[in-house]
C-alpha cells in the first residue's frame, strides 16, 4: 500500500508539473510585443489535493520595458491557479 501511494504521489507531481511547464511556456511572451520575457526566479507555490499537498514551482518574469509597470517581475502561474485548494478537496471538505 505504502509504495502505491509514493507512485501515485509521483505521478501526480509530475502530471501537475508538467501542466505548469505548458502553462508558463504558452505565457512567458509579453502581451504587447510578443518578446520572450526573461526569468527573474521563482517562488514555491502549495497546493492542496485530495491526496496531500503539491509544491509548485512558479517563475517569476521580468516585465516588458515596452510598457510602463507598478511592479518589476511578476509570476502569471496564479492566474491559472488562483485558488490553492482543488475542486475535490473542496467538495469532500463541504461534504
Amino acid at each position: 500500500m505504502k509504495e502505491s501511494k509514493e507512485i501515485l504521489k509521483s505521478l501526480r507531481e509530475n502530471i501537475v508539473q508538467n501542466q505548469v511547464n505548458a502553462y508558463v511556456e504558452d505565457n512567458n511572451c509579453c502581451q504587447i510585443c510578443n518578446i520572450s520575457l526573461k526569468k527573474k526566479g521563482h517562488n514555491e507555490i502549495k497546493f492542496r489535493t485530495l491526496f496531500g499537498k503539491l509544491s509548485i514551482e512558479s517563475p517569476r518574469f521580468r516585465n516588458c520595458k515596452c510598457i510602463e509597470q507598478r511592479t518589476v517581475s511578476f509570476s502569471s502561474l496564479p492566474n491559472l491557479i488562483n485558488e490553492r485548494v482543488s475542486p475535490e478537496l473542496q467538495f469532500m471538505e463541504s461534504k
